[in-house]
């Protein structure tokens, strides 16, 4: 019965190794950790299913291990299926959706996000573009029945002049 007990103990210490390896395998790529207690790298819908994971889901797998037996092998298939989904989470917030503005607009709001192109109509051309934590952000404008891409500046640099702050999209040095 001692040498069952040790193998139980051993078998849960491999598991509890194993799923940590698998919770790091699970991290988005680029993703800079915790700074500040601000997530950097996550897109907010899969940082809101992390919270889940985190919280609900987490509670159910340490009760469901307490339980043992077939309540444990069927925590871990949900588990696993819940890791599948925040790897969909994933991939999808890291897709690129093409949005079209039709008619007349004053301003376009870019926030939180990554990669995005907006094909402007030609009544749209005089809009102003306000982004803020994005990357990857370009601009079609039609020209000559086709549509020519520019990219939003995602970098840009500060400097006193004096009296105050100018700042303006940094240049690129090749």
């Amino acid at each position: 019965m001692a040498n069952m007990q040790g193998l139980v103990e051993r078998l849960e210490r491999a598991v509890s190794r194993l799923e940590s390896l698998s919770a790091e395998s699970h991290r988005p790529p680029g993703n800079c950790g915790e700074v500040n207690g601000v997530i950097a790298g996550v897109a907010p819908s899969v940082e809101a299913f992390d919270k889940l994971m985190d919280s609900m889901v987490a509670e159910f797998l340490k009760n469901s291990r307490i339980l043992a037996g077939d309540v444990e092998t069927h925590a871990e298939m949900v588990h696993s299926a819940f890791q599948a989904q925040r790897a969909f989470l994933l991939m999808a917030s890291q897709y690129q959706q093409p949005h079209e503005v039709m008619g007349r607009v004053p301003t376009i709001s870019i926030n939180k996000t990554e990669g995005c192109h907006i094909y402007l109509s030609e009544d749209a051309l005089d809009c102003e573009i306000v982004s803020a934590k994005s990357s990857e952000m370009n601009i079609l404008i039609p020209q000559d029945g086709d549509y020519r891409e520019f990219p939003i500046p995602e970098q840009f640099k500060t400097a006193w002049d004096g009296s105050k702050l100018i700042t303006e999209p940094a240049e690129i040095m090749a």
